[in-house]
């Protein structure tokens, strides 16, 4: 076991290094002889040449990814810059066994990258495509239908419990990289984002991944909705502000509404 595990180590430090393999090779480690013993030769390849073929897939296997999660980031700095972009980034952040986790420090490394000082909102573009892989993974959980609503008795009605559904994430941008999203989208020509404060919020429709702009009434019920939730009555109440509670009920319904047929809201039953 003990020599299998060794070689497991040798090779996953051949194929994965970001150094010159013939750096790793002299390592204190390990030599050529770990080399000869892990990969045989052939007529047409070398050992050092059929190692070099895993760490070129290894990095473009790594790079395929982060272009899935990020495709708008890549879209702006193009294909060879996203190249650059991710070979720096895997070297100051080696990737984890999970490859699901790969892009999550890709925002903020984005944010700090010098090349990128004339684009301030790249990273926030980052965010917002980050965002969208983690509600697809996010667990499931049954929905707030207007059906549900209607079987609501109506002095059951003010505690009924308003949550968002775990698959939802808020999302606090300084710069207009919705509009960005939705240009490349289109295929439209890129034009740079304002400078314009906003909050989207990012959902898990069944299959599909949404993103919306919210208002701010819409913003202020999604904060008191995040985590164990508020009641309706609450809400109402936190909404009145001066107004009659026939006026805030109303108000929190039109708001609240469309987050509801949208999908936001989860079930109280379950």
């Amino acid at each position: 076991m003990r020599e299998l595990e060794r070689t497991q180590r040798v090779f996953f430090d051949l194929v994965t290094a970001r150094e010159e393999l013939v750096n790793v090779l002299l390592g204190p480690e390990q030599g050529n002889d770990d080399l000869a013993r892990l990969v045989r030769e052939n007529a047409t390849a070398g050992a050092r040449d059929r190692i070099e073929v895993y760490r070129d897939m290894y990095f473009l296997r790594l790079r395929d990814s982060l272009a899935e999660d990020f495709p708008k980031v890549r879209a702006v700095v193009g294909d060879e810059g996203f190249d650059d972009l991710v070979s720096e980034f895997l070297e100051a952040h080696p990737p984890t066994p999970f490859l699901a986790e790969l892009g999550a420090r890709f925002p903020r490394f984005v944010s700090e990258h010098p090349r990128h000082r004339d684009r301030p909102w790249l990273a926030e573009l980052a965010s917002l495509e980050w965002a969208r892989v983690a509600v697809f993974d996010a667990p499931d959980h049954e929905v707030l239908t207007l059906e549900e609503l209607r079987g609501v008795a109506v002095d059951a009605f003010a505690s009924l419990p308003i949550r968002l559904v775990p698959a939802s994430i808020v999302v606090d941008l300084s710069w207009s990289v919705d509009e960005v999203w939705s240009s490349i989208e289109r295929e439209e020509p890129l034009q740079a984002p304002r400078l314009d404060p906003r909050r989207v919020v990012v959902w898990r429709s069944s299959f599909d991944v949404l993103h919306e702009t919210v208002s701010p009434p819409q913003a202020r019920i999604l904060d008191l909705a995040r985590g164990s939730g508020v009641t309706f009555d609450a809400l109402c109440y936190k909404t009145a502000e001066g107004r009659t509670p026939e006026a805030a009920a109303r108000i929190v319904w039109e708001t609240l509404g469309p987050m509801i047929a949208a999908g936001l809201v989860r079930s109280g039953a379950r």
